[in-house]
């Protein structure tokens, strides 16, 4: 792939990719962080990617009305040491962002209502003990949407 333009300036780095041989918009992906797949899903100009993302650097424990971080990290480690309720999510940045928030605690982990807790299900929203949950970000409403299951 050749690029047309390539600019920067201090934090961001902007790649212009060349269309494809068909005319559909050209792909770029950037080590573990999103982008677009050339040649694919061309009637969209591409299709969103993710790479894998570290996790949060932290297992932090969570308490009632507690904050899940994720510093947009793809995965955010929690611990706690029984049920919590009143749980928040902190903001994601980007739509589309993906982030999995993985319980490794004792306890289930009950969101806060939609709009204080940043998801969209609010207290419908239940990360079992042990187990983990996927989330999505929509900057349509603001809110992380869980993925079925959740």
């Amino acid at each position: 792939m050749s690029l047309d333009r390539i600019d920067s300036k201090t934090g961001l780095l902007s790649l212009f990719p060349l269309p494809t041989s068909g005319g559909f918009p050209g792909g770029v992906f950037a080590g573990g962080e999103a982008g677009f797949a050339p040649g694919q899903a061309a009637q969209t100009g591409g299709a969103l990617i993710q790479g894998p993302t570290p996790r949060s650097g932290t297992s932090p424990t969570l308490a009632n009305s507690g904050t899940i971080t994720h510093n947009n990290s793809g995965v955010a480690k929690v611990t706690n040491a029984g049920a919590t309720t009143g749980n928040i999510i902190q903001a994601g940045q980007f739509d589309g962002q993906l982030l999995i928030v993985l319980n490794e605690g004792s306890g289930s982990i009950t969101m806060a209502a939609a709009g204080t807790s940043n998801v969209l299900q609010g207290t419908a929203a239940i990360i079992p003990a042990t187990s983990a949950a996927i989330f999505v970000w929509s900057t349509t409403n603001s809110r992380w949407h869980g993925v079925e299951g959740v």
